[in-house]
């Protein structure tokens, strides 16, 4: 099941940013940030899914 969908510029700013769950305000914020966190570091060659927490990431880098 989808919980969300984040899109980020490559600065770390959210440009869209969609929940399908409902959830408080702070534990958005802890998401938004540890996603970008943790997809930020990764090598562009490495895999698009990525498990954390009961989470599972699935991101694409684009130019």
């Amino acid at each position: 099941m989808i919980k969300a969908v984040f899109v980020f510029n490559t600065r770390g700013q959210a440009r869209l940013i969609r929940f399908f769950d409902s959830c408080s305000t702070e534990l958005q914020q802890k998401l938004l940030r540890e996603s970008y966190q943790i997809i930020s570091k990764r090598d562009m060659n490495a895999c698009n899914f990525v498990e954390h927490n009961d989470f599972k990431l699935v991101y694409r880098h684009y130019a």
